[in-house]
C-alpha cells in the first residue's frame, strides 16, 4: 500500500510526477537510482490501483517507467484533494460495508486517516 512505502519514496513519487529528476532525488534521498526507480514505480502502481476505480481515470495505463509518470494524465493522481475524496469514496463504497458485513477489518481506518493527514501536512511544508 502507498502508506506503507518509506516517506522519502512517497515524496519522491509525488515530486517525480511533478517533473523532478529521478537522479537528483536519488542523491537527495541517498538511495541508488535503480532502487529508487523501482520503489517509485511500485508506489505509483498503488496510486494507479486506487485511481483507476474512477470512471474518468480508467483509460490511464499502469506506470511502467518514469516518463509515464510525468504525463499530464498522472497529474490528477497527485492532486491531494481529489485523491483524498477518491479514497474516502472507496472506503465508504467497499471497505466499510465489507467490514460491517463480515466482521473483518481490512485496515485500521483511524490509523489510515491519521496517516493521510500527516502526509498532507508533510507535503504542504
Amino acid at each position: 500500500m502507498v502508506n506503507q512505502q518509506p516517506l522519502e519514496v512517497r515524496h519522491a513519487t509525488y515530486r517525480i510526477i511533478h517533473g523532478e529528476s529521478l537522479r537528483t532525488l536519488a542523491k537527495e534521498c541517498q538511495i541508488k537510482e535503480p532502487e529508487l526507480r523501482l520503489a517509485v514505480l511500485k508506489c505509483a502502481d498503488y496510486l494507479w490501483r486506487i485511481a483507476i476505480s474512477q470512471q474518468d481515470t480508467k483509460h490511464v495505463q499502469s506506470p511502467h517507467n518514469i516518463p509515464t509518470l510525468r504525463s499530464e494524465e498522472w497529474q490528477a493522481f497527485v492532486d491531494l484533494e481529489k485523491l483524498s475524496q477518491l479514497v474516502e469514496t472507496q472506503l465508504k463504497k467497499y471497505i466499510v460495508p465489507f467490514s460491517d458485513m463480515y466482521g473483518v477489518e481490512i485496515l485500521d481506518l483511524h490509523a489510515y486517516q491519521a496517516e493521510i493527514l500527516r502526509l498532507q501536512r508533510a507535503i504542504n511544508h
